[in-house]
């Protein structure tokens, strides 16, 4: 029996790659992913998958809803619904979509496949309902049975569902759902180092994956101590991170010297963490090797805002240099990987190395902006 293809539609792109391991180890296969509800139709269309895992939150300006519903009309193609938020408003916004199925994120192994099965056979009965309904009133019949069977078990679902959103109505929403989204990014970053360690890379391997988590809970502290709903200032937050690597990777400071320039630059949060990420392992990387045998040298770490609101940083090292033959896209490297999937596909920026005189790594992106949150 051929596996069931799926589309997964996921704007973050460490929980798009967590979800595609656990579909793949559940038997299905992902035949793509998209972060934008815009690419997600154009895949649709090409890629005629089976079934759409969509979140309802996506960047640019259509969001999953909206994409649930062109894809529905358009190809036919179940969509089951995938969110942090889990308030009634948001579950009849998502009903207009005529979703065959909902996840409130975090979710595990089970929740997804029983999900996915009951949608696939939902769709496959109303189907067969449809192109049987004028020739066999029989069939309908039984049809229309399994029909029922399948709604009331979505009933069930729905009514634990409403339960559950009682529960955590005591919740502020907007802080559960970046504390979801991250805790799932927490739970990515685990599960995907895990899958690079060796016997003798046990301790570096973890304490690089500390770093990753301290880079994002620094961005929640500095969030908690802003005036400022969601937003915090930019190159403080880097600065107080890279200071941060130095004192636990270099003993000696007159060693390695680190070079801040920036003025203040506020950021939301859905920026500033991607980009906190990108800056832990490039200066990470840096400190571990680009200064071997007590070589000197220093790190330099620069934000500038250009025309256009767009942003530039620039982190650079005099040290040895990562070699010209070297391809930054075919590498095993866990932390290279990351560095340019933070900077390519979550933050849809451009990142240019220089390996001259050490290693410069030139970013330039915009500022995520989102859709209000339903």
């Amino acid at each position: 029996m051929d596996k069931h293809t799926v589309l997964i539609v996921e704007d973050e792109i460490v929980i798009a790659r967590d979800i595609k391991r656990t579909l793949e180890r559940s038997g299905y296969s992902v035949s793509g992913s998209s972060a934008t509800g815009d690419g997600a139709i154009k895949k649709a269309e090409l890629l005629k998958p089976d079934i759409v895992l969509m979140d309802i939150v996506l960047k640019g300006k259509m969001d999953g809803i909206e994409a649930a519903k062109e894809i529905g009309i358009r190809y036919d193609i179940p969509v089951v619904f995938l969110t942090s938020h889990d308030d009634e408003h948001l579950l009849n916004s998502a009903k207009t979509a005529e979703p065959f199925g909902y996840l409130l994120k975090p979710f595990n192994d089970r929740e997804l496949r029983a999900t996915i099965e009951i949608a696939l056979h939902k769709h496959k009965s109303e189907r067969l309902l449809k192109e049987e309904r004028d020739n066999n009133s029989g069939l309908v019949k039984k049809l229309q049975d399994a029909l029922n069977k399948i709604k009331s078990l979505q009933s069930r679902t729905e009514d634990q569902l409403k339960s559950s959103i009682m529960e955590k109505e005591m919740l502020i929403r907007e802080i559960h759902h970046r504390v979801g989204n991250n805790l799932q990014i927490i739970t990515g970053l685990l599960r995907l180092q895990y899958k690079c360690l060796k016997d003798n890379g046990y301790m570096e391997a973890f304490r690089t994956t500390q770093n990753r988590i301290r880079a994002i809970a620094l961005a929640y502290e500095k969030l908690f101590r802003s005036d400022k709903h969601g937003v915090i200032d930019f190159i403080d937050y880097l600065g107080t991170l890279a200071k941060g690597l130095f004192s636990y990777y270099v003993t000696d400071s007159s060693r390695i010297i680190l070079e801040i320039e920036g003025s203040k630059a506020p950021m939301g949060i859905d920026s500033v963490i991607p980009c906190g990420l990108i800056v832990n392992e490039i200066i990470t990387n840096s400190l571990i090797h680009a200064f071997p045998d007590d070589r000197k040298g220093e790190v330099r770490l620069s934000v500038t805002l250009r025309d256009e609101d767009v942003y530039e940083l620039i982190i650079s090292d005099n040290g040895i240099g990562i070699p010209k033959e070297a391809d930054i896209h075919e590498c095993e490297s866990l932390g290279l990987q990351l560095i340019t999937g933070f900077v390519e596909d979550q933050l849809e920026g451009e990142l240019e190395i220089i390996r001259e005189e050490g290693t410069k790594y030139k970013i330039s992106f915009k500022e995520l902006t989102y859709g209000k949150r339903v």
